[in-house]
């Protein structure tokens, strides 16, 4: 389940952007006290981990077209769940520009006694950039 995974940035002050705390550009899981009280890797949250992050890592097994998959099905709603959240975590206001992109790599393809190291480089599947108001989530 570790081979596909979704990383979220948030802009800040229309200049730069910021890593949203779920998701890892490696694929680890984030949380936004920035430390696991639990050492479960699981957010620190029910919601993000079981609700987004394993839900998501278990539907997106076996998906070819990525842009379908996260324009009109399951990853849709990911996105959609994630965004909502942080808005609201982080108490923003007004309209939030927002980056998706899902990456992918083949980790799990494993042979044994065999080095393959090429098996760990990620690559882009989807990348997307959204605004967000509070309420609705648009393309931008």
């Amino acid at each position: 389940m570790g081979n596909n995974w979704m990383v979220i940035y948030r802009k800040i002050e229309n200049r730069y952007w910021e890593l949203v705390p779920i998701t890892a550009e490696d694929g680890h899981r984030l949380n936004y006290e920035g430390g696991d009280i639990m050492h479960y890797t699981n957010h620190n949250s029910d919601f993000l981990y079981f609700g987004t992050s394993l839900r998501y890592r278990r539907n997106i097994l076996g998906v070819k077209d990525f842009e379908e998959y996260h324009t009109n099905e399951y990853g849709k709603e990911s996105i959609n769940k994630r965004i909502h959240y942080d808005y609201k975590y982080m108490e923003l206001s007004n309209v939030v520009e927002y980056k998706v992109i899902v990456y992918s790599n083949s980790s799990s393809k494993v042979v044994h006694w065999i080095a393959t190291p090429e098996r760990h480089i990620k690559t882009i599947q989807f990348e997307r950039e959204y605004t967000f108001d509070g309420s609705v989530l648009k393309l931008k």
